[in-house]
């Protein structure tokens, strides 16, 4: 478990793709051929998955001393992000149940007065991986079913508290502050009110 957390892509993108995933409701990890429930110390707690209507939840997982964040978004039919950036920290993302569709874009010219430009979009299916930082561009994640939800789990490192959206109309920004429906299994304050990430 120590070096699963090692800060270089390659590896933690294997990691992602081999060790963890959904299952009964729960997230387990696998290592050395056995599995375990979400239960493991320091680094993981038991999570409780979140679905609204309206809405997709980001569920604070671990802090990881300041160094990450893990966290499990839940994803009614039809949820999506807004286009975004990431804030300078990496951001891996792995399928844990059902499909998302990840649209790239080009970031918008400065004067932010145009249509954005696309650069790609793919359906990501369970148990697939993806990765995104700053310098590769800016993306939406959404999920397209209108009968299906998902569950994707998400490592950002560095954390970050806020990020930018943008209008793809105009490629106009909006810096807005995260926040989370549940941290470690437990509601907070402000999972009543719609998250400004959420569209």
């Amino acid at each position: 478990m120590s070096n699963f957390f090692f800060p270089e892509k390659v590896h933690l993108q294997k990691q992602f793709e081999t060790q963890f995933h959904f299952f009964q409701g729960k997230l387990c990890f696998q290592e050395n051929g056995k599995e375990d429930f979400y239960m493991v110390q320091p680094f993981f707690i038991t999570v409780s998955v979140y679905f609204l209507i309206g809405m997709y939840t980001r569920n604070l997982v671990d802090s990881g001393n300041g160094k990450f964040n893990l966290m499990i978004l839940c994803w009614g039919e039809g949820h999506g992000s807004s286009i975004h950036d990431h804030t300078d920290s990496h951001c891996f993302m792995k399928i844990l149940q059902g499909n998302l569709k990840e649209t790239l874009f080009e970031w918008p010219e400065k004067k932010g007065n145009g249509e954005m430009s696309k650069k790609s979009e793919r359906v990501l299916r369970e148990n697939q991986c993806a990765y995104i930082n700053d310098s590769i561009g800016l993306h939406r994640v959404e999920n397209i079913s209108h009968t299906e939800s998902a569950v994707s789990l998400h490592l950002y490192s560095p954390p970050f508290d806020s990020c930018n959206t943008f209008d793809q109309r105009t490629g106009h920004k909006h810096k807005v502050k995260m926040t989370f429906y549940s941290k470690f299994g437990e509601r907070t304050l402000c999972a009543t009110a719609v998250p400004q990430e959420n569209n």
